[in-house]
């Protein structure tokens, strides 16, 4: 008669029939609050609030992300979170809010302009001597070197500011989510996704940046809500 052996519950490993969810590295939420032009980062009573112009000393962020990291709930109502590799996870709520928005045209073009009108003032802050372009109606061509704001109705985000193709959008290929599916669709608006700034090689360029991502999620979160 075989003998029993004895199971190591300290250890467990999914078998074929057990369902894999979606994990997110611990962050903290992120927002940028276009009436007080800072960066809101954290929540509730841990809530801080960090001027532009303080945003990349690296201490400072370090310290606020060691003090106020935590779990990420992929069905929270945050919106958007800071990861601790400082890229940015947009939850699924986020996602369907913004896929509303781009139904309403008009409101759509509105709040992109907020958003774009922000990432100057912000890159202005942090770098006064720069001549900027002036801001382009929305709906107009737009180049390499201009600040812009767009979003399709996948609920995925991309801000562009003033430099060589300077911008933040979605990074497929980055750490910080974990989705059980190879290639999930994009239209699938549950997934959380990963943005990371691409070609930013200066201070301005990246804090202008991180403060448009952050100001679209404010407005985004703060509108009417609805449900999809």
């Amino acid at each position: 008669m075989p003998r029993n052996k004895k199971e190591d519950s300290s250890t467990h490993l999914p078998d074929a029939t057990e369902e894999i969810g979606i994990s997110i590295w611990d962050g903290v939420p992120f927002y940028f609050d276009p009436k007080s032009m800072q960066f809101l980062i954290g929540s509730g009573d841990k809530e801080k609030r960090l001027d532009p112009l303080a945003f990349e000393d690296q201490s400072s962020i370090i310290r606020l992300l060691a003090d106020h990291i935590g779990p990420v709930d992929k069905d929270s109502d945050k919106f958007l979170y800071m990861i601790i590799s400082r890229s940015l996870v947009q939850l699924p709520s986020f996602r369907r809010e913004l896929a509303l928005l781009t139904a309403d045209p008009s409101r759509f073009t509105e709040t992109m302009s907020q958003v774009e009108t922000i990432m100057r003032k912000v890159y202005k802050k942090i770098n006064p001597s720069a001549e900027l372009p002036r801001l382009l109606r929305p709906g107009r061509p737009r180049g390499p070197m201009v600040f812009s704001s767009q979003a399709n109705t996948n609920g995925m985000f991309r801000v562009q500011t003033f430099g060589n193709c300077a911008c933040l959008e979605r990074d497929p290929g980055a750490y910080g989510v974990f989705v059980p599916q190879l290639y999930p669709p994009s239209t699938d608006l549950t997934i959380p996704l990963v943005y990371n700034t691409h070609n930013a090689d200066f201070k301005a360029e990246r804090v202008s940046l991180y403060a448009g991502a952050g100001a679209l999620a404010y407005l985004v979160k703060n509108r009417p809500q609805t449900s999809i």
